[in-house]
């Protein structure tokens, strides 16, 4: 018995010819390119998995953002509110400043050199408008007295003028009018 085995070569020509070698070379690379294909869409198919997770987290993120702007509208409202309101002062105060530093000298004249009591005080453009009263007729006159002698007044009128013997006390209101408020 002979143990010799056959090949049987059905393409042209012995041994390994070209075309041999370039079918060989064909499967080959083939199977690399197949190989390389699928470790290229597995790994991108295990790549989503970290994706999918980070653009979960990025959502959450998104959406406690969202909650805090929405808090702090609230309060961006209230400190625009509040700058605006501080604009319109810092617009105002300059003449402002001057009238607090009148009202400060009429208070030196009421509370300081006199024996006077507010009983009230109204306020309108350049007038002031003061209801007082005093002990005696002495210091109702020093008190206008010592309004004239105020820088910037204009004009001084006592509107009334009135003796409650039943309480020991004279009333009066007095305008004052500045020239430059």
């Amino acid at each position: 018995m002979n143990n010799k085995s056959s090949n049987i070569n059905l393409i042209k020509g012995k041994g390994d010819g070209f075309l041999d070698k370039f079918i060989k070379w064909a499967i080959t690379t083939g199977r690399i390119v197949v190989i390389i294909t699928e470790i290229i869409s597995l790994g991108a198919f295990f790549y989503r998995f970290p994706l999918d997770s980070k653009i979960n987290d990025l959502k959450d993120i998104i959406k406690q953002d969202e909650k805090q702007l929405s808090e702090l509208e609230k309060s961006e409202k209230k400190y625009m509110d509040i700058q605006l309101r501080l604009k319109r002062i810092s617009e105002i105060e300059p003449v402002s400043q001057k009238f607090v530093n009148k009202l400060n000298l009429l208070k030196d004249i009421f509370f300081v050199k006199n024996r006077l009591a507010f009983n009230s005080m109204s306020i309108k453009d350049n007038k002031i408008t003061i209801s007082t009263q005093t002990d005696s007729p002495v210091d109702a006159k020093k008190i206008i007295t010592e309004i004239k002698k105020i820088a910037g007044v204009k004009k001084i009128s006592v509107d009334s003028f009135s003796n409650k013997t039943s309480i020991s006390k004279i009333i009066m209101t007095i305008n004052i009018e500045f020239k430059d408020i």
